[in-house]
């Protein structure tokens, strides 16, 4: 999933339950739920991978930082945090990324067993044009709880 997805996503958990003691733990486990789901992505081990995911990021960037804006205007900076906490497991993937993939030209080593579950889950990512019709109709969705 796309960073503003998972982001909205903890920011919709905390509108709908508006504890921040159980909406963050929520949050977290959210990010999950959405990564075994069908969406957009490209596996491990394309050797275009870096291009690709630096060719969404160029999207999802601006869209994630629109979403910011309407956070922090909107609501309590712990629904900010809420947001960036279901995003969180992700971070793991932006240090093998950049790190020891060195921009998707490395294939990644083995990795902790959190890392091992978070790419175990994702079997459903694809390149498909289906995937990005997910991540568009599921961000629409949750800009619409942010708005109401």
């Amino acid at each position: 999933m796309t960073l503003t997805n998972h982001y909205l996503t903890g920011v919709a958990t905390a509108v709908v339950f508006k504890n921040p003691l159980l909406v963050l733990p929520v949050a977290f486990a959210s990010h999950f739920v959405l990564d075994a789901l069908p969406h957009y992505g490209v596996p491990v081990g394309k050797g275009y991978r870096g291009k690709s995911i630096i060719r969404t990021t160029v999207i999802d960037l601006p869209v994630f930082i629109f979403a910011l804006v309407l956070t922090v205007n909107r609501y309590p900076g712990w629904y900010v945090a809420a947001g960036l906490t279901a995003y969180s497991p992700d971070m793991a993937w932006i240090y093998r990324f950049t790190l020891k993939e060195k921009f998707g030209k490395v294939l990644p080593g083995p990795s902790n067993a959190l890392n091992t579950f978070h790419s175990n889950i994702q079997k459903y990512e694809t390149e498909r044009w289906w995937g990005i019709l997910v991540e568009l109709g599921l961000a629409s969705l949750l800009f619409g709880v942010l708005l109401a």
